[in-house]
């Protein structure tokens, strides 16, 4: 659709009416209708094929790249910031299947069909591959084991099992499956591209870290920049800041990416804003402070993180594989870092406390450092994808947020608002409801399921389910019914 300018400007290239006339009345020649036909179809050609390429581009398929391992979510951390760290493109599964193109040109890929017709197995894509077509497809390796043909065509058909689970965000099921293909001889540098991108998702930094370190040894076979980009990742949740660093530029050096620029960027002010800071590795935190200033406050709050840990342990009934990253700062680093100007905690993959001055822990900074490890325990769970309104809860609830505190003010909101779905859901409203309500709402499913039934959720979310599913799984109901019972609920009870 034009505008007016664009309107304008395409009269002044219009041919005029009296040359149009002209060229009509001088007739046209046989030999001018020869070279309109052979432009013709010259166009029409080259449309095909551009078509064609462009379908195979858009297509989910072996040889293409198009499984990014959740290119481009979009995370809302604890307190509504962007995610610290550009979560970015990371896409060495699906760059790692170009030499079982079965689309492509050359001998392999035209006697990996030829005996894929020849047992009467379709074509793989990625809808038609299945876990019933691998284990039919395995019965005739079996039967015909000196056909390497149709051991590439099994290997070839886990690529694309795997590339669906990673678009369900089932990434232990993609792990298991890159364990089969090992069994069936895949190669050793996508075997490891593939598990640092999957541990890298998982958030399992030290496998993942081990793995890319694993695939940059075949630096001919692999996607370096994606691998340099999970390993910077690797280093930078693990509180490895100037090997991070490191990674991030040998990415860039390769190609430039703006995920990764922001990458880097993150990290290098993260470096400058914890220069001199002592750095501990301990059970299970990583902690990083200014040791001249913040001696005895880092013990304090290590003291209680420990107990809130085992706590958290016990109540949730798993504790995360990797250590917790915690950052003390002074008020204005932690503003630089992204906190914002009135909270008292942040995580974002890692937890970062304003902490300098406190010469003792009162009851609400040992809640607000429960909160936070709250949300790093909900994430090893369940990652990235648990809504606003159930993360922020249940570390409400374990912080000890109750509805019988903030019944009767939820009630008369309700009653002024009528409904609150579209806010909880969005979380695009005032935050002093939104938090009690949150938890509120988290205390109403612990009433119908215990627990327990939290655990469920958060574990079938981290299985790949989305809220609804993995609500309907465990309550029987889906997130807007959930919220909709919640609000009946209030009224009846507080109003």
């Amino acid at each position: 659709m034009f505008n007016k300018l664009n309107l304008d400007r395409f009269e002044h290239r219009r041919v005029k009416p009296r040359t149009r006339v002209q060229l009509i009345s001088n007739g046209p020649s046989a030999l001018n209708i020869l070279c309109l036909v052979v432009l013709f179809m010259v166009v029409l050609l080259g449309g095909w094929h551009w078509w064609k390429a462009s379908a195979l581009r858009r297509q989910p398929g072996i040889g293409v790249t198009t499984t990014n391992l959740d290119q481009g979510e979009s995370v809302l951390t604890s307190e509504g910031q962007p995610e610290v760290i550009a979560d970015g493109p990371v896409n060495s599964a699906a760059n790692s299947v170009s030499n079982f193109s079965f689309e492509g040109e050359g001998d392999s890929a035209m006697q990996v069909n030829r005996s894929r017709e020849h047992y009467g197995l379709p074509k793989l894509s990625f809808s038609t591959t299945s876990r019933s077509l691998i284990a039919r497809a395995t019965e005739l390796v079996r039967e015909n084991p000196a056909d390497e043909n149709l051991r590439q065509y099994v290997i070839a058909a886990h690529i694309f099992l795997m590339q669906q689970e990673i678009s369900r965000h089932r990434f232990r099921e993609g792990l298991n499956l890159v364990k089969e293909m090992e069994q069936w001889g895949l190669q050793i540098s996508k075997v490891a591209s593939f598990k640092a991108a999957l541990y890298g998702k998982l958030g399992e930094h030290t496998l993942a870290e081990k793995w890319a370190l694993a695939a940059l040894g075949y630096p001919v076979e692999v996607d370096l920049v994606n691998i340099y980009h999970i390993l910077g990742k690797a280093y930078f949740f693990q509180e490895e800041l100037p090997n991070a660093i490191e990674a991030f530029e040998k990415a860039l050096e390769i190609r430039q990416d703006p995920e990764i620029l922001s990458s880097l960027n993150t990290a290098k002010r993260e470096l400058e804003s914890s220069f001199g800071f002592d750095r501990q590795r301990l059970a299970h935190f990583i902690v990083r402070y200014d040791g001249e200033t913040m001696e005895q406050t880092g013990r304090m709050v290590l003291d209680a993180l420990d107990r809130s840990y085992v706590s958290l342990k016990s109540q949730m009934g798993f504790e995360p594989s990797e250590p917790v990253v915690v950052i003390l700062y002074s008020r204005r680093s932690y503003t630089e870092m992204g906190g914002p100007h009135w909270s008292s905690g942040l995580f974002d993959g890692k937890i970062r406390i304003p902490a300098q001055g406190l010469e003792h822990l009162d009851q609400r900074v040992i809640g607000t450092l429960h909160h936070e490890l709250a949300h790093a325990f909900i994430h090893a769970r369940a990652g990235k994808r648990v809504p606003r309104w159930l993360n922020e809860g249940i570390a409400e609830h374990f912080e000890g947020t109750r509805t019988e505190s903030v019944g009767e003010s939820l009630a008369k909101i309700l009653e002024r608002e009528g409904s609150v779905v579209d806010c909880v859901r969005t979380a695009k409203c005032d935050m002093r409801f939104f938090y009690p309500a949150a938890a509120s709402i988290i205390n109403y499913i612990i009433r119908m399921r215990g627990i327990g039934g939290i655990r469920d959720v958060l574990e079938k979310i981290g299985e790949g389910r989305d809220i609804d599913a993995a609500l309907q799984d465990v309550v029987g109901r889906d997130e807007i019914e959930v919220i909709e019972d919640w609000q009946h609920f209030i009224r009846r009870r507080y109003s």
